[in-house]
């Protein structure tokens, strides 16, 4: 009898210290997060801070056409230079759009991209992304608008906003 009460106490003892090792011993394996330089094709890094940078300073801009038909074939859609000293780091887009228009394209940073809408059908866009303007260089928004001839809907009015961060330069 004295011999299963030592094994169960063992197997308590056992199971506590476990326990304990996994509970506080996780800590051991955490490290400090470090500073995570990111460079672009200018040799100006932005260092990184966990998932947010105290220095950044919120960007979120709308523009807007009220008619489309003012501007197709082609409507383009410009906002602010980024200011010097600064980048400017576009991670949301969002848009209202005629459901004949089928993407929207960021242009005047270092490439374009393609923002899709969702489907075809769609009057709106809502999409993440990572797409970054230098000092100096304005973010523009082009989009095609065919000719609707006769459809019932009509040209309609057109919306983006661009969101993001601008980011100091060191």
């Amino acid at each position: 009898m004295l011999q299963v009460a030592a094994k169960r106490v063992r197997i308590v003892v056992a199971i506590l210290s476990f326990q304990a090792f996994w509970l506080f011993g996780t800590n051991a394996f955490a490290q400090q997060a470090q500073d995570v330089p990111v460079t672009g094709a200018k040799t100006n890094p932005v260092n990184v801070h966990g998932t947010v940078n105290m220095s950044a300073i919120p960007y979120q801009v709308e523009r807007a056409i009220a008619n489309s038909s003012t501007c197709a074939p082609q409507c383009s859609l410009r906002y602010t230079e980024v200011p010097q000293g600064q980048r400017l780091v576009i991670t949301h887009v969002s848009a209202q759009l005629s459901p004949t228009i089928s993407v929207i394209i960021l242009e005047g940073g270092n490439g374009t991209l393609f923002v899709p809408k969702p489907y075809r059908a769609s009057s709106y866009l809502s999409s993440q992304t990572t797409f970054y303007y230098e000092a100096g260089q304005t973010p523009s928004v082009r989009m095609y608008v065919p000719d609707i001839g006769d459809e019932p809907s009509g040209h309609a009015g057109l919306s983006v906003t661009l969101i993001g961060h601008l980011v100091p330069l060191q």
